[in-house]
């Protein structure tokens, strides 16, 4: 015996139509309800304990409940299902008498603020005491202020949650037994970056990483619903040993995934101190670089000049004082076209007349300057060109500067590798999105400085072809 998922999916839609869903949550449809239950594994066991935090109108417990009854018939389901917003609970309440009609399943539906009534000091939620064999949640999207009430709630527990759905993870898992699972469709952003470095940093310390599913187009999972983030869905296990990781990606126009396994040091990797989670390819790539940007001596830093907030200073014509102004709009074929015509105009020269201009604009050299933001439809997430001029210039605040450069023949080989499509494949691993952070190049993989000058030599900072790109980059290794 099974359920209608369709008619549970069908209440999800009146639902979703009848009103504006609070801040951040995001109702999940009948097939991705589905994906995410069939990424938990059941244990053997006479009684089930699952828990449903943030459960809208029961679309991921009647997907859970439903993989229960086709493989173990006979085990027991205990189900709690917690949602906050009173409109939601009577149609969560009718999925859950429909979960219990399959017989020898308990639901509860309980009405309260998973977070600030689950931990911390005001915590009521006495049916969350005992812990659980599996968590399954679609978490509300939002971020949390240093001071906000739930990021405090959850201090008690090590962790500093940042965004509402990584507090719900970090709460999920805390109330695993051991060897529990907890399974989670949430944005990919907790998998790189600093913003997100001690919430990882709880996560792996109390979980390993079981299954990480991801989605060529975000479309595929809530195209209904207005979602812009890249989603993923990732299974933990508490206190689990590392093994190989599953891992699986829905293609466009395919409705099977299509599965293959990474080393769990490939995907997290033992030297990097901030536990970046990576995505790695099916095959692999072995590319000449295990250096960064520090083993180089070369730092990076987010462009100084915040246009909006330094209008005054950033002139259309040169006076006395001023210099260069560089955009991502002036970089050209892999070097800084400046002045620069562009189809949206913007000012190329800054006023550097006084101490708050003169702290904005970087001392003369030659610097690699990378894109901090690049269209969805472009080939690359990285793209790097070469400044190189006489005398001070002031970069704009949507660049990473790396530099300044000694050696042109070493800028020229890190403006290569940097623009090529190994190391694009390699960015992706990590980062789901098209920014491109400081904290990102500071960790990536970068050749030793003979490579680098290898490549470079006697080559000048205009980009070839692609191809030709990437094959210095790989057959002149």
């Amino acid at each position: 015996m099974s359920l209608d998922l369709t008619l549970v999916d069908q209440r999800r839609i009146s639902m979703a139509g009848n009103f504006a869903p609070e801040a951040g949550q995001v109702f999940t449809p009948r097939e991705a309800a589905s994906l995410v239950a069939s990424m938990l594994d059941l244990p053997k066991v006479d009684r089930i304990r699952v828990l449903d935090p943030g459960a809208g109108t029961g679309s991921l417990s009647a997907a859970l409940v439903n993989k229960i009854r086709h493989q173990v018939p006979s085990t027991t389901v205990d189900l709690v299902a917690v949602e906050r917003d009173g409109r939601l609970v009577p149609a969560l309440e009718e999925t859950l008498q429909e979960i219990e009609s399959l017989g020898q399943v308990n639901t509860s539906a309980i009405e309260a603020d998973y977070l600030l009534d689950g931990v911390g000091l005001t915590a009521e939620l006495g049916a969350l005491e005992d812990p659980f064999d599996l968590v399954i949640m679609n978490p509300p999207y939002a971020k949390l202020a240093a001071n906000a009430p739930e990021r405090l709630a959850l201090r008690p527990l090590g962790v500093e949650a940042p965004n509402l759905y990584a507090a719900f993870m970090a709460l999920g898992l805390s109330q695993l037994r051991a060897s529990g699972q907890l399974v989670a469709i949430v944005p990919r952003s907790f998998m790189n970056g600093t913003y997100f470095e001690q919430f990882r940093e709880f996560l792996l310390a109390r979980s390993v990483i079981r299954r990480i599913h991801t989605f060529e187009s975000r479309n595929t999972v809530f195209g209904d619903s207005g979602v812009l983030q890249e989603s993923v869905i990732v299974t933990f296990e508490s206190g689990g040993k590392l093994g190989p990781i599953e891992i699986s990606v829905s293609r466009a126009n395919d409705p099977v995934p299509h599965h293959y396994t990474a080393d769990y040091d490939k995907v997290v990797l033992p030297t990097d101190p901030h536990q970046f989670i990576r995505i790695p390819d099916e095959h692999g790539e072995d590319v000449p670089a295990d250096k960064t940007l520090a083993d180089l001596g070369l730092t990076v830093a987010t462009g100084r000049v915040v246009d909006f907030r330094a209008r005054s200073y950033c002139l259309n014509d040169p006076g006395e004082e001023t210099v260069p102004l560089v955009y991502p709009g002036n970089f050209d074929g892999g070097v800084i076209t400046w002045p620069r015509i562009m189809k949206r105009q913007k000012p190329q020269h800054f006023d550097a007349r006084d101490d708050f201009a003169r702290k904005q604009i970087h001392a003369p050299g030659r610097y690699v300057v990378v894109k901090r933001f690049s269209a969805k439809e472009e080939p690359r997430r990285v793209v790097a060109a070469i400044w190189d001029a006489e005398g001070p210039v002031a970069f704009e605040n949507k660049t990473n500067v790396i530099g300044p450069i000694t050696d042109p023949a070493v800028a020229v080989g890190l403006s290569l590798w940097l623009n090529s499509g190994p190391l694009d494949r390699l960015f992706r691993t990590f980062s789901g999105h098209t920014q491109v952070n400081a904290g990102d190049l500071r960790t990536l993989p970068i050749p030793d400085e003979d490579t680098l000058r290898s490549w470079g030599n006697n080559r000048k900072p205009a980009l070839p072809g692609q191809n030709a790109i990437d094959q210095i980059v790989t057959e002149e290794a």
